[in-house]
């Protein structure tokens, strides 16, 4: 029998070990209401479907239709999604370093930090030189198993409490720029108008982009929904692949 969107937001609640009321109040909604979207009677749609997909770690089209290509299942450089705990040693493969002659040969790769700003008037992105001394370092083996590319990885530095806790001010970021398709719920950097920003994305049906970020003071960082014209002045700079954070948390 062909599954509908109620049977997937069933299978991943249940996954994810979320009670009806849980997912339901997550959302804004009842477990009466989560009820008739698992039986098929109703299904979540607009803002809900996106609040929906969020807190299940899915994509909007993978709840819709089940496409498997588009499920965004947490991977290992994920960040956490909103409300969960962050270890910041857990699972980083950042090496501490003060100079490059300190690193074991050939077992490391060297990130750039560049300063990376938008050009006055055309929008375009702009690598300023790299700060030397100051990159982030990873295994290769790490490098290899993520399937990366050093030479596409930069690290700049996060600005501001707007991504915080997940992302604390002051937090080295290294972003991947082959990446420029948005993936819902990933966190990306990207350039606005003559901003740099480091945001988690969403795309809504209607080819609107959602600008989230992970502070829960939303009253001072509410959501950005970038619609019609103002879509061409975003430039995705790359998607975020890890971090280190030296600071009090």
């Amino acid at each position: 029998m062909e599954k509908h969107i109620g049977n997937r937001i069933r299978e991943r609640r249940i996954e994810l070990g979320l009670t009806q009321p849980q997912l339901g109040e997550a959302v804004g909604k009842t477990k009466g209401t989560v009820s008739q979207w698992e039986s098929g009677l109703t299904r979540p749609k607009g803002e809900t479907l996106i609040q929906v997909a969020d807190k299940l770690r899915v994509s909007e089209r993978w709840l819709l239709y089940g496409d498997s290509e588009n499920a965004a299942y947490p991977k290992y450089t994920d960040l956490p999604r909103q409300g969960e705990n962050l270890s910041v040693q857990e699972n980083r493969p950042v090496y501490v370093w003060d100079a490059p002659e300190d690193l074991p040969d050939g077992e490391y790769v060297i990130v750039p930090r560049v300063d990376v700003k938008l050009s006055a008037g055309t929008g375009e992105l702009v690598f300023h030189e790299e700060l030397k001394d100051q990159g982030n370092a990873y295994r290769i083996g790490w490098v290899r198993q993520h399937h990366l590319d050093p030479k596409k990885l930069i690290t700049a530095t996060v600005k501001g409490a707007s991504m915080s806790p997940t992302l604390p001010d002051g937090a080295s970021v290294t972003i991947d720029t082959r990446h420029n398709e948005v993936d819902d719920g990933k966190v990306y950097a990207i350039g606005y108008g003559d901003e740099v920003k480091i945001k988690r994305l969403y795309k809504r049906f209607d080819g609107s982009l959602i600008l989230r970020s992970d502070n829960p003071d939303k009253t001072a960082h509410p959501d950005e929904i970038i619609q019609g014209d103002d879509l061409q002045f975003i430039r995705i700079i790359g998607r975020y692949v890890a971090h280190m954070y030296d600071g009090d948390i």
